[in-house]
């Protein structure tokens, strides 16, 4: 019976060796798949961060471009109503500036932008007997025509 039990003893010994090699060999094969998929998640957020970066300099290239592209629009219905003003010999500075002025002011309380409401103004221009307040009140039809009719500012000033 003690022999049987030196035996037991001893191979209960022998299987926690192996057991202990074995849990050594899975603890390092742990650390060795940690290690890569901490290496992994790394490069996945550098990708992750470079695609961002490249997104918002995307967004900003597409926000610049409006940008640019509304401001020369805008230049260009300023030239007009400058080319429109001095045509019928009624150009000042103040004179550009006040209808300048009074196209943001519509601009605020309408759908038209400014540089739309400015065209308008061009083809109301061309009417030389409209000037003063007939001419701000002309401006102000032009924008309800053109939201009732559903039309651009520019069909609605000849309409009008």
């Amino acid at each position: 019976m003690a022999a049987s039990a030196g035996t037991v003893t001893l191979d209960l010994d022998a299987n926690s060796v192996k057991m202990i090699r074995e849990l050594q060999k899975a603890q390092k094969q742990t650390k060795r798949t940690a290690t890569r998929m901490r290496r992994n998640m790394t490069q996945a957020f550098k990708s992750m961060s470079r695609a961002a970066a490249v997104a918002g300099v995307a967004i900003g290239a597409v926000f610049a471009r409006s940008v640019i592209k509304k401001t020369i629009e805008q230049e260009q219905a300023v030239a007009q109503l400058n080319a429109a003003l001095r045509s019928t010999g009624r150009f000042t500075a103040e004179a550009s500036k006040a209808l300048r002025d009074h196209a943001a002011a519509l601009q605020q309380v309408s759908t038209a932008g400014d540089e739309a409401i400015i065209k308008g103004q061009n083809i109301l221009l061309t009417f030389r007997n409209i000037g003063g307040e007939s001419f701000a009140r002309a401006t102000q039809a032009i924008l309800d025509v053109s939201v009732a009719m559903g039309v651009d500012l520019k069909s609605a000033a000849i309409q009008v």
